[in-house]
């Protein structure tokens, strides 16, 4: 992938997770490809559906690049935070991290989420 289509396709979802959520929750880039949704007081149903939801939405999504048409997909780790699950941020985000690469081995274009 080209520089500048790789940052085309990290600018289009960056834009696409900013406009999903709403003012009290955090979209962020987290690393090179990797973005992080903070969806404060959601359950983990809700941050399931939010996950598709996003996974649907970058599917149909595309840059143009080269005057082509570019399409790409997302895979998910969805980790939820209790209160008590995790003694550190750092652990959170390690497990929503984990999560991701087992989507990824599972095939991409998915999300993966903790087991209730």
């Amino acid at each position: 992938v080209s520089q500048s289509r790789y940052d085309k396709i990290l600018k289009s979802v960056g834009k696409l997770l900013s406009n999903q959520v709403r003012l009290e929750n955090i979209a962020c880039r987290f690393g090179g490809e990797e973005f992080a949704l903070i969806l404060r007081g959601a359950t983990p149903q809700q941050a399931c559906v939010v996950a598709d939801r996003i996974r649907v939405l970058i599917e149909k999504e595309s840059v143009v690049s080269k005057s082509r048409a570019v399409q790409f997909t997302v895979s998910l780790g969805v980790a939820t935070f209790n209160g008590k699950n995790f003694a550190t941020a750092e652990e959170f985000l390690i497990r929503a991290d984990e999560l991701l690469y087992v989507a990824k081995q599972k095939g991409r274009n998915r999300f993966v989420a903790e087991a209730a």
